[in-house]
């Protein structure tokens, strides 16, 4: 779901001019994937989704519950574009999750699965059992079909018990996800069927610290 839009300008240095509900007034981890009609065809327009975080200079990262979500026709939009927020506190099976309290609703991103006609919005939870670990939705706009939403755990790995940030990518016939190890902050690749998994095989992709990932396909000139 990487875009491109040949009359766009650069907007390096350009930022939202509104974050609208955002209870932070903080907005990080953007993700940017094109829309679908009801029978997955791509048509005209973008959604935008983020974390509405407040680190507070990196001194706490544990205490938002909330995504945005921006609707824009052009990326140039996002200049003058207002979101809507995804309270996750409001979808009773994340609140079951973390006994309550949601601590951290992280990096949303989104893939549009054809075999359930929707898109399959995933993101970092916390805290499950004192953990952040990565669960996933179905949904048809990012809006009305929410609270009641059945959610599910992505991965499983063994290897370790927290895990952030994933990026799938379908190529060829195959799901690939990768995500960040955040108990040892390494990046880790699983692949699987379908885009809600199973995901098998995580196989460590880097030995240097770092998390994020993001798999485009290069365009060559």
């Amino acid at each position: 779901d990487s875009v491109w839009d040949s009359s766009a300008r650069s907007i390096e240095g350009s930022y939202p001019s509104d974050v609208g509900t955002a209870a932070s007034k903080h907005v990080r981890d953007p993700y940017i994937l094109n829309k679908r009609d009801a029978s997955g065809a791509i048509t005209s327009g973008y959604y935008i989704l983020a974390t509405d975080l407040n680190t507070q200079n990196g001194t706490n990262w544990g205490n938002n519950s909330k995504m945005l979500v921006y609707s824009i026709n052009n990326l140039t939009d996002i200049d003058t574009a207002t979101p809507w927020e995804i309270d996750t506190q409001a979808i009773t099976a994340v609140s079951t999750l973390t006994g309550g309290t949601v601590s951290r609703a992280w990096a949303p991103q989104a893939i549009w699965d054809n075999a359930k006609g929707k898109y399959m919005l995933y993101w970092s939870v916390g805290y499950v059992g004192g953990l952040t670990k990565l669960y996933y939705l179905y949904t048809s706009d990012f809006k009305t079909d929410l609270a009641s939403a059945e959610v599910k755990q992505l991965v499983f790995p063994t290897e370790f018990t927290t895990f952030i940030d994933a990026d799938i990518t379908f190529h060829n016939g195959v799901y690939y996800m990768f995500y960040k190890d955040e108990d040892n902050k390494k990046i880790y690749r699983a692949i699987a069927p379908n885009a809600n998994g199973p995901y098998q095989g995580s196989t460590k992709f880097s030995d240097t610290g770092m998390e994020g990932p993001q798999l485009y396909q290069r365009i060559e000139s």
